[in-house]
Order: structure tokens, then sequence, then C-alpha cells
């Protein structure tokens, strides 16, 4: 049939910056955004940030910064939905309230590292704006059952939990033709101590490498600076978590960054997961074409979560996809095939997959 438009809703947000609060380079901002201004209480969120630059002066060498912020967030909850949106169920909500303070170092043009202290509050909410403790699934009759996973580590819909965060970006790509070239390795990890609701004790951690590697031949074997040379692009991500794993901290399986044929959390939701990708691109005049190959698999670790959301809503657990695509400036058009059900999509995306 033809598409149709379900609703329309203005969204918007509110910006302002200071860059030089004390006269020494220190900056403060604000954020206030709603995607749904008609009645925008139901769905607000904000952002305040404070930056102080070189916080151990001038000599030091990784440039040091103190940042301190408050923020409250909502987000649908990808972990109670049905797969491939085949299954309608309620939908949940996450909201995030609270504040962090770290510092922020640069090592080089764009090898950083992140240190942090974070304590929030998170609420789960069904469509009413009500406190939720577990999800809905869908039974046979067509009916729903509110016996799903979940919610929260309490079990009473609010979690509150302090942790640190950690973040290592090693990245010593530059720009060759209009295409990155070079090895970018990323380190993250969440580390609870026992702060909080149930005294959460946790470790959270994802490590990703991405090569980009140029392939001059043919007529792009002399490709300097300003031209496009092929290029074959390697990644490869395995994250891992132990201890005390909230539902709405588990890792997502499937997405654009994940494996592209899927939504986000399409594949499953899990305590592990392993995911490697290949994308060949060969540039053509101004833009490129490319072909990729992705595999996804959550290692049997779904179980493991609460409520094994996995399975609740009939989640495959791994999948596979290749494809073809070309980069028309920021948008993207790809065909991605969808190796579980043998079926093809198009997609238009914007940005980077790597």
């Amino acid at each position: 049939g033809r598409p149709t438009i379900g609703s329309i809703v203005p969204a918007g947000e509110i910006f302002v910056e200071h860059k030089n609060v004390d006269g020494e380079g220190a900056s403060a901002s604000g954020s206030l955004t709603s995607s749904d201004l008609l009645v925008p209480t139901n769905d607000i969120g904000f952002k305040v940030e404070y930056k102080k630059p070189y916080i151990f002066g001038l000599q030091d060498e990784n440039k040091a910064s103190l940042v301190a912020s408050a923020f409250n967030t909502r987000k649908q909850s990808v972990v109670f939905s049905g797969a491939g949106g085949e299954d309608e169920v309620p939908v949940v909500w996450i909201t995030r309230t609270g504040a962090r303070i770290g510092l922020h170092e640069t090592y080089s043009r764009n090898s950083k590292g992140n240190y942090g202290f974070v304590l929030q509050q998170v609420q789960s909410h069904d469509e009413n704006g009500a406190l939720c403790t577990v999800g809905s699934r869908k039974l046979p009759n067509g009916t729903f059952a509110a016996d799903g996973p979940p919610t929260t580590l309490s079990g009473t819909g609010s979690d509150t939990m302090g942790f640190l965060q950690f973040s290592l970006i090693r990245d010593t790509t530059h720009f060759q033709g209009g295409s990155p070239v070079g090895a970018r390795d990323i380190l993250q990890v969440d580390q609870g101590l026992g702060l909080g609701s149930c005294l959460p004790f946790f470790n959270r951690s994802t490590l990703s490498a991405t090569r980009f590697i140029p392939v001059p031949y043919g007529p792009f074997k002399d490709a300097g600076q300003s031209k496009g040379q092929p290029q074959i692009i390697l990644s490869g991500k395995y994250a891992n978590c132990i201890g005390d794993l909230p539902t709405y901290e588990a890792f997502a399986l499937g997405g654009p960054h994940s494996v592209r044929a899927y939504g986000v959390g399409e594949l499953g939701i899990c305590r592990s997961l392993l995911e490697y990708a290949a994308e060949v691109r060969i540039p053509v005049k101004s833009r490129y074409v490319y072909g990729f190959y992705e595999h996804g698999t959550d290692l049997g670790s779904s179980k493991e979560v609460k409520g094994n959301p996995t399975e609740c809503y009939r989640k495959s657990g791994s999948g596979t996809t290749y494809g073809v695509g070309a980069g028309l400036g920021i948008v993207k058009l790809e065909y991605a095939m969808d190796c579980n059900s043998n079926k093809g999509h198009v997609f238009f995306r914007f940005g980077e997959r790597f």
C-alpha cells in the first residue's frame, strides 16, 4: 500500500552557552529539549554543563579539563519491544536524572580519555507516565500480560545508583581523498560501587577496534591526498557485563551501528555480545559505492538477563546481514539482506557506520 502519515508532532530545543565565564576560558552551557511541543511537560529533557580547561595548569601535556554536568533524559526502551516490530507491545520509557563530574584529557588530535563519577536515578514509566515495574508481552489470543521482564533492578520501577565511568579512545585516523585511513580503538568501562538501590556492584565493558585500510591498485595506485582510493574497513566489537545488571543497562544487539539490516535491539538483549563487520568502498567520481558483511551474536548470554527479554519477545539472539550501498553526500542509500528471514530491505542512512 501507499505510505501514510500517522502523526505530525513539532519538536524543538533551546540552547544557551557562555564560553568565558570566569575570564580564564571556563564555559557553561544549558539545553532544554522536547520532542512534543504540543505537550512539552510530558517529554522534556535538560542538560547543564560546566567545563574548566587546563585544570592542572597550562603545562599539563594531557590538557585535562574538569567537566561537571546535570541531566535529565527520557527515551523509549528497546528492551521491551517485539522482534522486528511484529509484536506490538506497550511502550516502556526510561527516564534518567542525575549528575556527573570528571576529567577529560586529550592525548593527540583524535585520541582522548574520560574519567568520571555518575550519580543517577533511573525510572521506568508506561505510556501514561505511571511507574512501571515489568514489561508486557503479547499472548497468542492477542491480549497483553503484564508479566514480562522487570524494568529495574529493585523491582519498584525506580533505581538509584552511583558508579565510575571510564573511556579511552586511541584514534590514529586521518583523511585521505575524503575517507578516513588508519586505526581506531575504543574502550568503555562502567564500574558499579555498590551505591544505590540493591547495592549494585557490576562491571560493564565494551571494546571495539576498527581498521581503515587503503587499497591502491590499477587507476588508483598513484592516488594522492586529494583523490580517493578503494578501501577495506574491518571492525570488531566485544562487550561483557558481570555483576548486578539492570535490564535497561543490558546490551542491545542489532541496529545501524550494530548489524544494520535489523532495528536497534531487534536481535537480542544480552549480557555479552560479539560483532564483526567488513566493508569494501570504491570511489566513483566524488561519491563512492560499497559492499558489506556483518554478524552479531549474544554468545548465549541473553538467558542471563533478568526475565530474559530475548526469549520473552521472541528474538533470535544472533543475525547476519550483507548488502550494498552508495554514499550520496551526508545520505547513504543501502540495500541490506536480513539473513534470518531471507528478506532484503532498503534504507536511507545519515552519518557513518564506522
